[in-house]
């Protein structure tokens, strides 16, 4: 029997620093100082300096989850999840069109990783944010998202489903309990699920 095996990353943060903010920032610098870490102060400098420009000053860009070896057994499918716009506190305001991010991109898609939708924190229950989720999506790759997996995984049971299917998603990799630790219940392929009031 022929396997398929994923491997996927939720790119939740495309920059630390602007997501830490700038107190975020002088805080861990001076507690790097303060415990004599000057090595880790001077790269995080040049990473603040220059992480929107330079993947190798980037943390947050990298594809070091994917795996690109072939085999005649075993197909394998790379998914990059993006989440995409920031419509509640635990959701981050990603910035598409730095230079870093769109050199990323590129050398993504020279190694033909899938790109899917990350749909933010209350998408599952807000048609509205997340068909504008969908369109941002599109505005960035050029194409309308297929397969989703909802950022910190909630996903609302079973209205998320309905709307899902209204949208045009073809896959989801959510399903989940998100008060669980570790894996949190959660899967690593789609599968078939049922509606069951109907």
């Amino acid at each position: 029997k022929k396997v398929k095996v994923f491997f996927t990353c939720d790119f939740d943060i495309l920059n630390f620093w602007s997501e830490l903010g700038r107190a975020g920032f002088i805080k861990r610098q001076l507690k790097s100082l303060t415990t004599f870490q000057f090595k880790k102060t001077y790269n995080e400098i040049l990473s603040l300096s220059k992480g929107n420009k330079s993947l190798n000053h980037n943390y947050f860009l990298n594809d070091n989850m994917f795996f690109y070896k072939k085999t005649s057994k075993i197909e394998i499918e790379n998914i990059a999840f993006w989440l995409m716009k920031k419509d509640h506190p635990l959701d981050c305001d990603n910035d598409f069109s730095s230079k870093g991010f769109k050199t990323f991109l590129k050398e993504l898609e020279n190694k033909n990783i899938t790109f899917a939708l990350h749909p933010n924190y209350i998408s599952s229950s807000n048609k509205v944010i997340f068909k504008q989720q969908i369109k941002k999506f599109k505005t960035v790759f050029k194409f309308k998202p297929l397969k989703i997996r909802f950022h910190y995984l909630n996903c609302r049971f079973p209205n998320a489903y309905e709307q899902l299917e209204l949208l045009g998603i073809k896959e989801d990799f959510t399903y989940s309990f998100p008060d669980m630790l570790a894996f949190r219940g959660g899967r690593s392929k789609p599968g078939k699920l049922w509606n069951q009031s109907e």
